[in-house]
C-alpha cells in the first residue's frame, strides 16, 4: 500500500529507544518528494517539507496497515500467512511440483531452501497481511494450460534459479519485486483470455512475443502498489511518467512490444492496476471486449480455414483489432489514462483506439436493432458519452 497523505510530515516516539522518529515529505525545486525522508533519531522543523500539518502520534503510523512494519502483526503470524498463501506448508508436495517443472528431482534440502527464501522473500515485501491472506497459489497440475498452473512457488523459483543461485546457498535471496509481480499474475482474473500471445508461423518466427503487455501491465501495477511503491506517496502512483520504465518492471519500451498498441496498453494496464482498488484495477478480457461488439476470438473467426500461413496471419490480424479495442474499452471507461499516454507520447494511438472502439460499439448495436426490429440498448455514445481531450 502506498502513503496517504496522513503521513506527509509526521513525527512519533520509538518505545524501544524512547527517541523521536519522523517521516517528512521534502520538496526539491518546488517539487514534493516522492516517498518520505525517515529520520530515526530525532525530527526537524519541517521547513523543507511540504506545507502540511505536523502531527504527532503516539505509536508508529503504520499500525494498523498490516504491513511488515506493522507492530500489532507479530513476525511469526506474517510467516504463517505467507507460508499458507504459497502452499509451502508441506514440504515434500513443494518438492514434487519444484521437480516436476525442472524436469529433474531436486532434493529434500534443497526444497527446504526453496521455501525459506520464497517466505521471507514475502515476508520482507510491502504486501500487507490482508492481502497476502486473500491469495491462493496453488501449485497443482492442470492438464488444460499443459502442465502447472501458473504463477506457482516452483515456477517463480525456476524462474530465478540460475542468475542468483537460488536454492544452492544457505544466503539466498529473491527479488521481492518478482516475487510480489507473481502474486499480481495470480490476482488477475482474466490470466492468458486467448489473445495474449502473437501466433507463430514456424519456430523461427521472430516476431514473436513471449509477453502480453495486459497480463504484464497488470502485473507490474500490482507490485508497484505492495512492493516497488509501497514507501511512495499515493498521488504518486498516478504521477504521468513516474516509474513506468524498466527500472522494476518491464518498462515502456519492452522488445516484446512491438507495435505503439502494445506499448499504450501497457501503460494503461499497469496505471490502472496500481490506481484501481480490487475488480477497478483489472482490465477487462479481451474475448469479452471483442463479443461487445460482436465479435469473435481468433480461432473462433477462423474455423474452417485450412492450417497453414494464411490462417495464422489472419488470427494475428484478428488479435491485434482486439488488442485496439480493448486498449480503446480501457481509455472509455477510465478517460484519466489518457494523461499517462500523452507523457508517453502515445495520446495518438490512444484516442484512434477509443474512437474504433466506440464506433464499433455504436455500428453493432445499429445492427442489433435492425435485427431485433426494436429500439434495443442505447449505443456506447449516448451511454458513455465521456470526452477525452
Amino acid at each position: 500500500m502506498a502513503l496517504g497523505k496522513q503521513f506527509e510530515n509526521t513525527y512519533w516516539n520509538n518505545p524501544e529507544t524512547g527517541k523521536n522518529q519522523s517521516w517528512e515529505r521534502e520538496v526539491e525545486d518546488g517539487v514534493p518528494a516522492a516517498a518520505p525522508t525517515f529520520r530515526k533519531d530525532g525530527f526537524g522543523n519541517f521547513g523543507d517539507a511540504v506545507k502540511a500539518p505536523s502531527q504527532g502520534m503516539l505509536f508508529h503510523p503504520l499500525t494498523g496497515t498490516g504491513r511488515k512494519e506493522d507492530p500489532l502483526v507479530p513476525l511469526s503470524e506474517r510467516e504463517d500467512a505467507v507460508r499458507t498463501a504459497l502452499n509451502l506448508n508441506d514440504p515434500k508436495e513443494y518438492r514434487t511440483h519444484a521437480s516436476y517443472n525442472l524436469k529433474k528431482r531436486i532434493s529434500s534440502a534443497t526444497a527446504a531452501s526453496d521455501s525459506k527464501v520464497l517466505t521471507r522473500g514475502l515476508v520482507d515485501s510491502g504486501m500487507s497481511i490482508d492481502e497476502i491472506k486473500k491469495s491462493n497459489v496453488k501449485p497443482f497440475l492442470d492438464k488444460s494450460l499443459g502442465g502447472y498452473s501458473e504463477p506457482l512457488t516452483s515456477t517463480i523459483m525456476v524462474g530465478k534459479r540460475g542468475e542468483q543461485g537460488f536454492g544452492k546457498k544457505k544466503d539466498s535471496t529473491i527479488s521481492k519485486s518478482t516475487l510480489v509481480h507473481e502474486m499480481g499474475h495470480q490476482k488477475d482474473t482474466n490470466l492468458r483470455d486467448t489473445f495474449g500471445h502473437r501466433y507463430r508461423r514456424n519456430e523461427d518466427d521472430s516476431i514473436y512475443a513471449d509477453a502480453d503487455p495486459l497480463e504484464e501491465g497488470f502485473a507490474d501495477g500490482y507490485n508497484d502498489k505492495h512492493e516497488y511503491l509501497a514507501n511512495a506517496y499515493e498521488d504518486q502512483l498516478d504521477r504521468p511518467g513516474y516509474a513506468v520504465d524498466s527500472t522494476n518492471g518491464y518498462g515502456v519500451e519492452n522488445h516484446n512490444w512491438r507495435s505503439a498498441t502494445y506499448k499504450a496498453l501497457y501503460v494503461a494496464s499497469r496505471i490502472n492496476a496500481r490506481t484501481g482498488s480490487g475488480d477497478d484495477s483489472q482490465y477487462k478480457r479481451r474475448a469479452d471486449v471483442m463479443s461487445e461488439i460482436g465479435r469473435g476470438t481468433a480461432k473462433q473467426e477462423t474455423e474452417g480455414m485450412t492450417a497453414g500461413p494464411d490462417k495464422v496471419n489472419k488470427m494475428n490480424e484478428i488479435s491485434e483489432i482486439a488488442n485496439t479495442m480493448s486498449l480503446g474499452q480501457m481509455i472509455n471507461a477510465k478517460p484519466n489514462l489518457m494523461k499517462h499516454l500523452d507523457f508517453q507520447n502515445l495520446g495518438d494511438v490512444g484516442r484512434k483506439a477509443r474512437s474504433s472502439f466506440v464506433d464499433a460499439h455504436r455500428e453493432h448495436n445499429r445492427t442489433k436493432k435492425e435485427a431485433e426490429g426494436t429500439q434495443g440498448e442505447l449505443d456506447l455514445g449516448d451511454t458513455l458519452n465521456k470526452t477525452v481531450a
